[in-house]
């Protein structure tokens, strides 16, 4: 079986829980494409407060600590003004150990984007991005697109689901959801969905960390299921739920205030 990983260029988090699905060594073939642009052509709400790089500064550092924060900063300064990525780097370094075939996109968009999925004909993708993809991909996949979603959907869909569970105190819809892909977010039918045990005292940092390490384990136990060609019940989402955006500046600085990080 041909597994594609589609994602954005976080080596903080995205990479290792890639790196624990190859250790699996649960599907025949794993290629990987790495999402060049993603954050550039992440457009928040237009309900956004404040400028758009303290925000996404505050929301990264609230996710991956002070540390990683500023290495991103870096690695983005040494991209920009000397072309070299830090990032590229890791990643191309991580599939060469695995041996798996590793392309860098601008975006996952657009005609070339297509010829290269169609070049690759992968059974399933696992996506991870905050970028729509064209129903067109979508559709081309015979075991669909599937989605890692850090929250228990159909409750908060959308944009940092643990930063808006935590802010309302809300410690009992904190999990991981794997669901194939429709055209709007987070809509999806529900192929996998467990909770996390999270207390008062837990960190952003810690919950977000435990949702890749919790996503890495459901999706080999989805692709190892596929392989078997076991039944996999796809469960519909209900109408109802939430939907959360990008917090403003206020909210963010109110959250840090009333010490829940």
């Amino acid at each position: 079986m041909k597994v594609l990983i589609l994602t954005s260029r976080d080596i903080f988090c995205l990479l290792p829980m890639w790196e624990e699905i190859f250790k699996s060594k649960t599907a025949s073939k794993f290629y990987l494409i790495a999402i060049k642009k993603a954050w550039q052509l992440h457009k928040p709400s237009s309900s956004i407060k404040g400028p758009k790089i303290i925000t996404a500064l505050l929301l990264f550092c609230l996710h991956y600590g002070l540390g990683n924060t500023l290495r991103k900063i870096f690695y983005k300064f040494c991209e920009k003004w000397f072309n070299f990525s830090f990032e590229q780097r890791r990643i191309k370094k991580v599939c060469a150990n695995f041996k798996i075939p590793v392309r860098i996109i601008d975006a996952p968009t657009g005609q070339e984007f297509e010829a290269v999925i169609k070049d690759i004909l992968p059974d399933i993708v696992i996506y991870q991005s905050h970028i729509k993809l064209d129903e067109k991909i979508i559709n081309i996949v015979p075991q669909g697109v599937i989605n890692r979603h850090p929250s228990l959907l159909p409750n908060y869909r959308g944009c940092f689901p643990i930063f808006w569970a935590k802010a309302q105190k809300d410690y009992q819809n904190m999990g991981v959801t794997l669901f194939r892909m429709k055209k709007d977010y987070d809509t999806g039918d529900i192929l996998a969905q467990r909770s996390i045990p999270v207390g008062k005292k837990d960190s952003l940092k810690d919950i977000y960390a435990q949702t890749y390490s919790l996503g890495a384990d459901m999706i080999v136990e989805l692709l190892n299921n596929i392989e078997a060609q076991k039944t996999i019940k796809a469960v519909k989402q209900e109408d109802e739920g939430s939907y959360y955006g990008w917090p403003s500046v206020a909210q963010i600085v109110k959250f840090a205030c009333c010490r829940r990080l």
